[in-house]
């Protein structure tokens, strides 16, 4: 094989594209940083990890420089081009995001036909987070080293809904969330793009990537075939379980989930001024949302922690052995993994609470009384 491709990063510097970095990396693959306008010209094929809104997005490709550059490259269809999240939502026509009542909607590139729109939240939480599950509507390299059977990592509010006789030559995968069907992914020509987050999926993501740079390298990247999707097959949202969350008390004597660094559970905002949604929000559900999008659930009017402490039950040590799990990590009703910057006040965990993470990705305290009939044992346990 030839020397491998150069890849072309277009990082607008909206957010942290490490991981995305660092996926590249690790698929043997050199990076070059887009910070000029005409090396998208130059380029030999462009990974566009889009985070942050929509909006936002499209104002800073325009005030870059990179905006008609961008439009340019993608016109034929036949240059590579990878978009992530974001990066594939700025293909289409316009957006909903950012635009105020009765405003038009933000455009976008305008290379696929169609409005991205918003999840309804009337019988789903949202944003849509977690793993879930894609239905095929395109052979295509990009999937060479990935099984249909391979869950990937979502986290969006805004989707691209499937316009008949419009977008659906476009469609790779689409995928389920309640009731709405989405595109999950694009593909036309060299253009690639994907709504769920490789650079979060695991193994997974690492070998959509691959399966991509090595079509574009072997020069294969557009043997793509049609395939006849059955629609009657809705994807999941996969249930996983996550050892160590804690239960924290905020300032106004809520409950709140929070797990890895989410240490900081204080409010920033009054009772008398409600919250921005870019701000820290309570969505349907009770959901608190943060700037970063983390949503979180809290208890109003909890009771007091009991003193009694609930033994620690056998199988939870099955389920560590079983996935590996380190000793260290098990942990009962009351007791989780102190982190060494976390302040005092916060680190004890009621004892009869356990966290759950619901099939809809909505965040729930259950007392352990009420975890252990729905047929679960042990505390601190996040299943999602």
């Amino acid at each position: 094989m030839s020397e491998k491709v150069t890849v072309s990063l277009l990082d607008y510097g909206a957010g942290n594209v490490r991981s995305v970095r660092n996926a590249i990396l690790a698929n043997g693959y050199q990076i070059e940083d887009i910070t000029h306008p005409s090396q998208i010209d130059d380029a030999k094929v462009i990974i566009f990890p889009g985070v942050g809104s929509f909006q936002s997005a499209m104002t800073v490709l325009e005030d870059k420089g990179y905006l008609e550059p961008l439009r340019r490259y993608l016109k034929g269809g036949d240059r590579p081009y990878l978009g992530i999240c974001l990066g594939m939502q700025t293909l289409f026509d316009s957006s909903e995001e950012g635009s105020s009542n009765g405003d038009p909607p933000m455009a976008g590139l305008g290379i696929i036909p169609g409005a991205v729109t918003k999840f309804d939240s009337t019988n789903q939480t949202v944003p849509h987070i977690g793993w879930n599950g894609r239905t095929p509507h395109q052979n295509s390299p990009v999937f060479k080293y990935v099984k249909d059977e391979d869950d990937v990592y979502f986290v969006h509010s805004y989707h691209a809904p499937i316009v008949e006789g419009g977008n659906e030559d476009w469609i790779l995968t689409s995928t389920t969330y309640g009731d709405t069907r989405y595109i999950s992914a694009v593909q036309k020509g060299a253009i690639v793009a994907c709504q769920f987050h490789p650079e979060k999926s695991g193994q997974t993501g690492l070998n959509f990537i691959k399966g991509f740079l090595e079509a574009v390298d072997n020069k294969t990247i557009t043997n793509t075939s049609p395939l006849t999707p059955d629609l009657t097959i809705q994807t999941q949202l996969v249930k996983r379980v996550v050892v160590a969350l804690d239960v924290r008390e905020n300032d106004s004597g809520d409950l709140v989930v929070t797990k890895g660094d989410q240490y900081d559970v204080r409010e920033t905002t009054t009772t008398e001024t409600p919250p921005s949604p870019t701000d820290t929000e309570t969505t349907e559900g009770g959901v608190k949302r943060t700037a970063t999008g983390t949503p979180k659930k809290t208890i109003r009017s909890s009771p007091k922690p009991r003193k009694t402490r609930i033994p620690r039950l056998p199988l939870l040590h099955r389920r560590r052995r079983r996935n590996r799990v380190p000793q260290h990590n098990l942990l009962p009703p009351g007791r989780h993994r102190r982190h060494a910057h976390a302040p005092r006040a916060h680190r004890s965990i009621p004892q009869h609470f356990c966290a759950v993470n619901g099939r809809g990705g909505d965040t729930g305290l259950y007392r352990s009384g009420e975890w252990q009939g729905m047929g679960c044992v042990g505390g601190g346990i996040e299943v999602f």
